[in-house]
């Protein structure tokens, strides 16, 4: 369930719903769903439509639409746009009357906490009386709320809401019979005349004409049928996940990444991993790494963590989880890399690997409380990549052998210093690139003492010049 506006989208599953830029909305799942944010610029999809709308997505989009929420930033637009193309406008039933239904929201409670809970449980027997109670106000004086604050009397808001999600679960294959009693309905022949006065049709003849793929309407029904491009499965086939190679990459953080489909390579410092389908490994915090997919591969962040723990790249387990996980896997990893957070907070899968890859060094000791000398290096490089410190100047600063912490810092991230410091620089040169900042304010910020120096190591990096990267990858 979508917000925007004091309007709720139901959105069902197979549908995405298209938020544009610049607009507050609030976003509320049923227990077992999974929705999957994905963010476009607006730049780089000019012709997308400027309201809510309600997108058809074939089941063999799945995959794609998971690698493009991976990888973090959508740099292939066209998909997206044939996507749009499909997309209805999200009207409001009893208006313009779409199948996936908007309406109109309470602002403040109590009214508000009561039509929240009818979208949860439609099918709930709670009375009128029974909510002014638990609102510890009087029946007269919710039935005021609703009134003045959706235009509607509570009774006919809930009976749209009902039909409105009897709508979406017929659209999504159940049968009528279980559909009624679902959202509420004690006997069919109620059901019916609830959904006929609300559609102009019955039950019976919306299902034929979602089984049939028919939206058009006729003079009898109302406009809950849109296009037929919102309920039938669209004739687009699913985009290719190609096979990749990106640039090499240090995170600030330990990441747990997940092998959610095919083949893929991580290099994490000098030594390479193999991941196939269910494997999970941690990327440690300040160890430059990089990720080869092969065609149809999808590796997932499923959560990270800060921590003085240290891990050798060489000493890195790999932990495998059965496919039957694969949907808790991507709750959890939605609950820890995005906004949308359980009411209970996120899994605990992280934490449990978390402790069994860094609650102990590989000479089986407990870790010190303190950071080590290398990681207050890698901490103060994130926070100032332009610090043009030797190795040996650190040593000084620290108090430390600059010898031992040579060894110690390549033993960590699997190479010299003067070689991760060249590569943290790019990863913040590629985020700072993204934003919009030009090349010469780049180099600056990361160390560089002109454009060309910078341009130089970037184009041997990665094959291209900094203005090339940005027309390429980030659209600018």
């Amino acid at each position: 369930m979508v917000e925007v506006a004091r309007r709720v989208h139901r959105v069902s599953a197979g549908e995405a719903i298209l938020v544009p830029p610049g607009v507050v909305h609030a976003v509320q799942t049923e227990q077992g769903t999974l929705a999957i944010p994905i963010f476009a610029p607006a730049t780089m999809l000019p012709a997308a439509p400027p309201d809510v709308r309600i997108i058809s997505v074939p089941a063999d989009w799945n995959d794609w639409l998971m690698h493009r929420f991976a990888a973090g930033e959508v740099t292939r637009v066209a998909p997206l746009q044939q996507l749009l193309r499909g997309a209805s406008p999200a009207k409001t039933v009893g208006e313009a009357g779409a199948y996936a239904a908007s309406l109109p929201m309470p602002r403040a409670s109590p009214a508000r906490s009561v039509a929240m809970t009818i979208l949860r449980a439609p099918g709930s027997d709670m009375s009128v009386s029974a909510f002014a109670e638990r609102e510890h106000i009087s029946v007269k004086t919710l039935q005021r709320h609703f009134r003045n604050e959706t235009g509607l009397l509570m009774s006919e808001w809930r009976t749209r809401a009902r039909v409105s999600a009897a709508a979406a679960r017929l659209i999504e294959g159940h049968r009528i019979g279980w559909t009624a009693r679902h959202v509420g309905y004690a006997s069919p022949a109620g059901f019916t005349r609830a959904f006929r006065r609300h559609t102009g049709v019955s039950p019976q003849e919306f299902a034929r004409r979602v089984a049939l793929g028919v939206a058009s309407r006729d003079n009898s029904s109302s406009d809950i049928f849109t296009d037929v491009a919102a309920l039938i499965t669209q004739s687009h086939p699913a985009p290719r996940i190609p096979s990749e190679l990106r640039p090499v990459q240090i995170e600030n953080c330990h990441v747990l990444h997940w092998a959610y489909r095919g083949r893929v390579t991580l290099r994490i410092g000098a030594h390479d991993r193999q991941l196939h389908r269910g494997d999970l490994i941690w990327v440690p915090a300040g160890v430059p790494f990089q990720v080869e997919l092969g065609d149809g591969s999808i590796l997932i962040p499923v959560g990270s963590r800060h921590g003085h723990g240290h891990v050798a790249p060489e000493n890195l387990e790999t932990f495998t989880y059965p496919l039957s996980a694969e949907e808790h896997l991507l709750h959890v990893a939605l609950s820890e890399e995005t906004l949308l957070r359980p009411a209970a907070g996120p899994g605990t899968i992280v934490d449990v690997l978390f402790r069994a890859q860094f609650g102990r060094d590989q000479d089986g000791t407990a870790i010190q409380a303190h950071a080590s000398s290398v990681a207050k290096i890698g901490a103060a490089l994130w926070h100032s990549p332009d610090n043009a410190r030797s190795l040996t100047e650190w040593a000084d600063v620290l108090h430390v052998d600059a010898l031992q912490l040579s060894r110690e810092f390549s033993r960590q991230t699997g190479m010299p210093f003067a070689q991760w410091r060249s590569r943290l620089r790019m990863d913040v040169a590629r985020a700072l690139l993204w934003t919009g900042r030009t090349p010469g304010d780049v180099a600056r910020q990361i160390g560089y003492k002109s454009t060309s120096a910078f341009t130089k190591v970037f184009s041997a990096t990665h094959g291209m010049s900094p203005r090339e990267y940005q027309r390429r990858e980030a659209a600018i």
